[in-house]
């Protein structure tokens, strides 16, 4: 899904399609409330001293880690909507 996702953004950029612009921005936004939950879930989780074992839990990226990848991509989104305008200059004509 998120392949498909990264090939409309990619289509529609290359074709210049004003929901495009949108498209891309949203995408790089989708992961901020999964990181949000996983921060809130980390910091329970190691409050109460329980530690699950995950698939895909990185052992070495702890609380402090997570909120810097989260801070990044809210950097990220800000700087993209904030500057649509002349970094999309060729979407608005």
């Amino acid at each position: 899904m998120c392949g498909l996702l990264r090939l409309g953004v990619g289509v529609g950029l290359a074709f210049r399609a004003r929901w495009a612009v949108w498209l891309a921005i949203g995408e790089s936004a989708f992961f901020i409330p999964i990181e949000i939950h996983g921060l809130l879930r980390r910091y329970t989780e190691e409050a109460a001293g329980h530690h699950r074992a995950e698939m895909f839990r990185h052992p070495e990226l702890g609380i402090l880690g997570i909120f810097l990848v989260l801070v990044v991509n809210v950097v990220i989104v800000w700087y993209l909507f904030a500057n649509r305008n002349r970094l999309f200059r060729h979407h608005h004509q």
